[in-house]
């Protein structure tokens, strides 16, 4: 059914809006992605205290935890699993 708007868009040759790309988050991983030393959905572990803590690389660098939460920094992300301010390159 045509409704006023598609009528006016078709005449006009004007084509439907674009999808929205879905946006990256971009990490600080992001400068070893791009030299492809990580690569997206590579994941890491991270040992402590006899437990494994895993998250995924995406694509733009940031860290995927497995309970779904991103962070956009090694540190942000060893901040939420261990509770406290630490440097998660070195962790």
């Amino acid at each position: 059914m045509d409704t006023p708007n598609s009528v006016l868009r078709r005449e006009l040759k004007i084509d439907a809006a674009p999808a929205p790309t879905p946006s990256v988050r971009t990490g600080e991983l992001d400068p070893l992605v791009r030299a492809g030393l990580l690569h997206g959905a590579e994941e890491l572990i991270w040992k402590r205290r006899g437990a494994s803590h895993r998250a995924v690389v995406m694509p733009g660098g940031a860290l995927q935890l497995a309970d779904g939460r991103v962070f956009e920094s090694p540190s942000g992300a060893a901040r939420a699993l261990a509770g406290y301010q630490g440097n998660g390159w070195r962790n």
